[in-house]
């Protein structure tokens, strides 16, 4: 049984399959958003209401999980963890962000066309899995480690085809739509689900929609649930560092010039941060004041752009919000066969090293530190971004552009994309 493709049974037999097996309210009210969301991408919502059944017992949970985390499938954060530990299982701001990372991870799987995604509700989003269980069977030891767990879904999609739905109940029954220019559209968009007419078995189909109705009928047809949500996290400022400039002298090695990779990850990086706090860069062309020509040149630029990031710190503890630095590299070394990733911050143990811990994480499940790229871990360093800054301060070495091999990575457009994904997910789990 295929994980991508159309429809395999309808929103009615879903809703009505749920039902038959006493699943919660909430559980039968999202089958619409499921429907509509998986329906979109080219997944067949069908599969992924299964899985989100046998996940959840069909909404009732009754594990380490309840309805307030919004996960409709058990998914585990980004560093992972213990079946049975509440903290290694991703709490989802709302159930469209839910549902939506449980139908990427599975498009994943299953080598949808666009995947992996730069930019999903996913956390474990690894590029690895692409196309590695295109078949609802696969499932079974990937997703989960019982070797029947694809086997037991197929066996609830099926169950779900066999339902039968009668056709006086999806047949319009709405008194005033006989002979109506629209009639045929209304009756299909109710006949999904997505509208529903007035008590007294009419739907008005010239009466003017007011604002308020039509964010209750977008807000119906997402899933929305209203829910009371309490924030203690405080807003973040990262600053971002393009790391040497376009003359610092021995910065350029086999037809790469390493201050064009750290400006190009800066703003990638940057962009993707923009929706998760606000977003300050030390330097804001490759014209920096000094030249890098000389040592005293190199100096002063530090110097710039250390005093720069602590003078938006010390607005911004002003404001109670909370600032990371971050400084982007690539590696040289004398030596042509060096390689392999590493993050540098002041000191161990300090606030800087927790959040390199989130970030090298995000390396590893993301860029394959440790498996495709060397791993040579978080390391203590004097550079003067981190000696200098306010704030916990990584320097971040992706990959060395001295060897010949590495530099193809460096270079790669794909690569930069996640090289900008590991670190926004990386500050966004120690955020959370």
């Amino acid at each position: 049984m295929l994980i991508k493709g159309a429809p395999s049974a309808t929103l009615k037999q879903m809703q009505k399959w749920a039902e038959s097996k006493k699943a919660t309210p909430l559980f039968i009210e999202l089958a619409n958003t499921f429907y509509i969301l998986a329906e979109k991408i080219g997944i067949d919502p069908t599969v992924v209401y299964a899985q989100s059944a046998k996940e959840t017992a069909y909404g009732r949970f009754g594990g380490v999980l309840d309805a307030s985390f919004n996960n409709p499938c058990g998914m585990k954060t980004t560093q992972g963890g213990g079946n049975y530990d509440k903290s290694a299982h991703m709490q989802f701001n709302n159930w469209i962000d839910g549902i939506n990372a449980q139908i990427d991870h599975l498009a994943l799987y299953a080598g949808l066309s666009g995947y992996p995604k730069i930019d999903t509700t996913d956390p474990r989003h690894f590029p690895y899995l692409l196309s590695s269980a295109p078949h609802v069977e696969d499932l079974g030891g990937k997703w989960a480690a019982n070797p029947n767990y694809g086997n037991d879904i197929v066996k609830m999609v099926q169950d779900i085809q066999s339902i039968k739905v009668e056709q006086e109940e999806t047949k319009n029954t709405l008194k005033d739509l006989e002979n109506h220019w629209a009639e045929e559209e209304i009756e299909f968009i109710v006949e999904k689900g997505e509208l529903k007419g007035y008590d007294d078995n009419t739907f008005r189909p010239d009466q003017p929609l007011t604002r308020a109705e039509y964010c209750v009928l977008r807000a119906r047809q997402l899933g929305f649930v209203k829910k009371k949500i309490i924030s203690s996290i405080k807003p973040t400022v990262f600053i971002l560092d393009p790391g040497h400039r376009v003359d610092t002298p021995g910065k350029r090695a086999n037809g790469l010039l390493e201050y064009e990779f750290n400006e190009d990850v800066t703003r990638r990086t940057g962009k993707l941060l923009e929706s998760h706090g606000e977003v300050y860069y030390t330097i804001e062309t490759e014209n920096h004041p000094y030249s890098e020509m000389t040592a005293e040149g190199r100096s002063k630029n530090l110097n710039f752009r250390t005093n720069n990031a602590n003078q938006i710190y010390d607005k911004a503890i002003k404001e109670d919000k909370k600032v990371i630095f971050i400084s982007m590299h690539a590696n040289a070394a004398s030596n042509p066969t060096a390689s392999g990733y590493e993050i540098f911050v002041y000191k161990m143990g300090g606030e800087a090293h927790e959040i390199a811990k989130h970030i090298y994480n995000a390396a590893e499940n993301i860029l394959g530190v440790g498996n495709t790229i060397k791993s040579r871990r978080i390391k203590e360093a004097n550079f003067a971004v981190l000696r200098n800054t306010k704030m916990p301060a990584m320097l971040i070495e992706h990959e060395f552009f001295t060897n010949v091999e590495a530099v193809k990575k460096l270079k790669d457009d794909d690569f930069r994309d996640l090289c900008a994904k590991h670190i926004k997910d990386g500050l966004v789990s120690y955020m959370a």
